[in-house]
């Protein structure tokens, strides 16, 4: 049975794609909060990034993206966020006054 995603806050940083606020994370149950090297994806533009050595997402090297989207995990998240995203289709906070971009 899977493992139930785990919401939880976090420093805020910038996505280097779109600049939208991430704040926060979910995990999949393994009890830690995000280490360099861990994958993250933007849930406001799709962009798959890693954490940094400042724990701070970043774009992944260009010739580790291709393996990082690739990944199992990397790509059923991928495609349910595409899919909520197509269904919802809420605007990010910026876009709605609610956070500043930058």
């Amino acid at each position: 049975m899977p493992r139930p995603l785990l919401q939880a806050q976090g420093p805020a940083a910038l996505c280097p794609k779109c600049g939208e606020m991430i704040d926060g994370w979910s995990e999949t149950g393994h009890g830690h909060k995000p280490k360099p090297g861990d994958v993250s994806i933007c849930v406001y533009c799709l962009t798959v990034l890693v954490f940094d050595a400042g724990c701070k997402p970043v774009l992944p090297p260009p010739e580790r993206a291709a393996e990082i989207e690739a990944l199992p995990d990397v790509r059923k998240v991928l495609k349910h966020l595409r899919a909520d995203k197509l269904e919802n289709a809420i605007p990010p906070p910026s876009k709605r006054g609610l956070m500043p971009r930058a």
